[in-house]
């Protein structure tokens, strides 16, 4: 079954850059949520006790902060 990812970003964020290189580089597919082009990304990501970017949300539940490869290809198992 194919998973769900979804990262929220925000604009000039060294990491958030990364992540995104580093998803396109593994082919993964994924959903950017930038917080600085769209509040309403800012306000769910704060619902989920969350309020630094990087964060990416794997289905909904598993939640990574900043980017933290090792623990990214461990979730995804890649």
């Amino acid at each position: 079954m194919k998973q769900q990812i979804e990262i929220f970003i925000s604009d000039n964020c060294a990491e958030s850059t990364q992540l995104i290189d580093f998803l396109n580089k593994k082919s993964i597919d994924f959903f950017i949520k930038n917080t600085t082009d769209n509040k309403d990304y800012l306000y769910e990501l704060h619902n989920q006790n969350i309020y630094i970017t990087p964060a990416l949300i794997i289905d909904k539940y598993y939640q990574v902060i900043g980017f933290q490869q090792n623990k990214i290809e461990k979730l995804l198992r890649i």
